[in-house]
Order: structure tokens, then C-alpha cells, then sequence
């Protein structure tokens, strides 16, 4: 299967570049020192993402010169302009919100500009314009979401590149030797590549330029397509990244309410308190690998089963999944503290 064979390549590309891009950040000063919301203890090179992004331009361009059917060049554009952005952030750290998300408007603008909206049906006058006005909304929400919740996630080893890993292989066993498809194998095999070195205790960090990265091309996956397809393909990549886009929707929605800065680094992601419970990061990586692996099966043969129907109740067992996840930090934390008062108690 051709999707296999990209799939190799990635992973073989993404270690050798991954290797040799560590004593380079090293000597670039490129480097996360721990501060009190880290969830490491020893400064680590970051930025490690560009290694990914590269390897899936080589395969993507190596794949075009075969003349496989791939995405179009403005999902290229895009993510290079988030990548850039993500690179600089990494290089240089600092940038305000308000930078960051003018710059990755400008990116959702470019993909609804050139693939247009979500939502495309037609409504009687005097409404005609609405359709319009409410797909481009969604489209931009959908995107801009997707690209910073990917990033919020990638708090902990290796926990980044496994889901990427689980939903690549998961969309091209959805779309097979489609664009979409291809694209997923590359993905899936650069970050295979890259968890070798980012796997608990990590070498290396992602950094924003491989999270923004990777969540905006996920992010454009659905706008390959036309019509009712477009709509599918939203609801399958949800779910191949559902535990990623739960956590942070949730996340999201209890600092609304507590009226925090969306924006600010903090430690309140379901897998931050899951650490901060003891648990090691391979092991929360773990727990919510299962998650992510149970969801996407359901969602890649509910899909190509049934359609929408089959994709509806995938989601009904991701809510259910996603409870049990959620259940299982509450449990810890539980756990966590009444060792502690012991401890002090005792």
C-alpha cells in the first residue's frame, strides 16, 4: 500500500533530521528552561517541531512529483505562515497574543479565501447572505480552534506526537491513498519519527512550531473537500483528535467561567493534573493513547460504515470515553492528596 511506503519514509526522514536538529538548537540557544508551570525539570531544546514540518514537505513534495493527488497549495502557505510564527515564538519567545492571533487569521483567512467555508446551502431572500456569513465564521472558528488547542496540549513528553501519530494513521485509514490520506501517513510517520526522541524523559521539545504546524494542517484537512463531504470529514478529524479538542474546549470553558486569561500559560489541562496527581508522562501519554485509539477506530469504521449516522455515534462514545479520562484525574488527584495529608499528618 503507497500510504505505507510514505509512511516509512517519513519516520526514516523525521529521525535523521530530528537527530540532527538537536545540537543545532542546542548551539541556537534555543531552550525551554523550567518556570513553576513546566512539567519539566532540565532545560530541553525546543522547536524540535521544524524537523516534522520539514519531513512532511519532502514526502508531500516527493508524493506530487508521482503524481498523487494532494492537498493544495494553500494548505502549504498556510501552515508555513504558522510555522514561521511558531519558529519565532521558539526562537525568540515572547510574542504578545495579540501578534500571534492576527498571524494565524491571516493563515484561516488564506484557506477559507481559497477553499471557501464550511457550510454552503442556500436560504430564500432577503437571508441569502447568511449562509455565507455563518460558514466563513465556522470555518474560522474551526481552524483558529483547532491550531491553538493542538498547542495548548503539547505540555508533556511525547503526548503531542502521539496524537498525531493515532489521528494521521487514522485519517488515511479513513480517506486511503486520497490527498487527505497521504497527507495523514506523513504526518503520522514524521511524528513517529520524531516521539523516538520526545518520548518521556524527551531529548527534545516540539515547540509552537511544530504544534501550530501540525494543528493547522489538521486543521485544513476537511476544506479538501466539497459539499456534505467537507461536514463529514470536520466531524471525522473531531474525533481522531477528540481527546486533544475535549480537553481543551473544557479547559477553555472553566476559565471563562472563572473569568482567566484564555491565553496564559497555565496547568489546569486534564494531562497537566494527571502529573501533577504523580503520575509519570509516559503513563498519562498512555492513558490517553487508549482513549485516542479506541475513538478513532470507532470513528474510521462508523465512518466508512454508516456515514454521519456511524460518525454520530462514534461521538457518543467519545463523550462517554472522555467522562472516564476526565473520572480518572479525579480520581488521582483524590488519591494525591490524601497520600499528602498522611504525609503531613503523619
Amino acid at each position: 500500500m503507497i500510504t505505507a511506503v510514505y509512511f516509512m519514509i517519513s519516520f526514516l526522514l523525521a529521525v535523521l533530521l530530528t537527530a540532527a536538529v538537536i545540537p543545532c538548537l542546542n548551539r541556537l540557544g534555543i531552550v525551554d528552561i523550567p518556570n513553576k508551570r513546566s512539567s519539566h525539570q532540565i532545560p530541553r531544546p525546543r522547536g524540535g517541531g521544524a524537523a516534522i514540518l520539514a519531513t512532511i514537505l519532502v514526502v508531500v513534495f516527493v508524493a506530487s512529483r508521482r503524481g498523487e493527488s494532494l492537498p493544495g497549495a494553500g494548505f502549504g502557505a498556510g501552515a508555513f505562515i504558522v510555522a514561521v510564527l511558531g519558529f519565532w515564538d521558539d526562537l525568540r519567545g515572547g510574542l504578545s497574543v495579540k501578534i500571534r492571533l492576527a498571524v494565524q487569521a491571516a493563515a484561516a483567512g488564506l484557506i477559507i479565501f481559497f477553499y471557501g467555508p464550511i457550510l454552503d446551502f442556500s436560504m430564500p431572500e432577503p437571508f441569502q447572505f447568511l449562509p455565507g456569513m455563518i460558514g466563513t465564521l465556522l470555518a474560522f472558528l474551526w481552524i483558529m480552534g483547532v491550531t491553538n488547542i493542538y498547542n495548548f496540549l503539547d505540555g508533556i513528553d511525547g503526548y503531542a506526537g502521539t496524537q498525531a501519530v493515532i489521528a494521521g494513521v487514522g485519517l488515511t485509514l479513513y480517506c486511503g491513498a486520497a490527498g487527505a490520506g497521504i497527507l495523514g501517513a506523513a504526518i503520522a510517520g514524521a511524528a513517529a519519527g520524531f516521539l523516538i526522541f520526545n518520548w518521556h524523559p524527551a531529548r527534545i521539545f516540539m515547540g509552537d512550531v511544530g504544534a501550530y504546524g501540525i494543528g493547522f494542517l489538521f486543521a485544513c484537512v476537511p476544506f479538501e473537500y466539497m459539499g456534505s463531504k467537507r461536514v463529514e470529514m470536520v466531524m471525522v478529524v473531531a474525533l481522531l483528535l477528540w481527546f486533544f479538542l475535549a480537553d481543551g474546549a473544557l479547559t477553555i470553558f472553566r476559565r471563562g467561567l472563572r473569568r482567566q486569561n484564555m491565553m496564559q500559560a497555565h496547568r489546569s489541562h486534564i494531562y497537566q493534573r494527571l502529573v501533577k496527581a504523580g503520575l509519570r508522562h509516559d503513563r498519562v501519554v498512555m492513558l490517553g493513547a487508549a482513549g485516542m485509539i479506541l475513538v478513532a477506530s470507532a470513528a474510521v469504521w462508523g465512518g466508512k460504515a454508516y456515514g454521519i449516522k456511524g460518525l454520530c455515534a462514534a461521538g457518543g462514545l467519545a463523550g462517554v470515553v472522555f467522562i472516564a479520562y476526565y473520572g480518572s484525574s479525579l480520581f488521582a488527584e483524590h488519591r494525591w492528596l490524601a497520600s499528602h495529608e498522611r504525609e503531613v499528618t503523619g
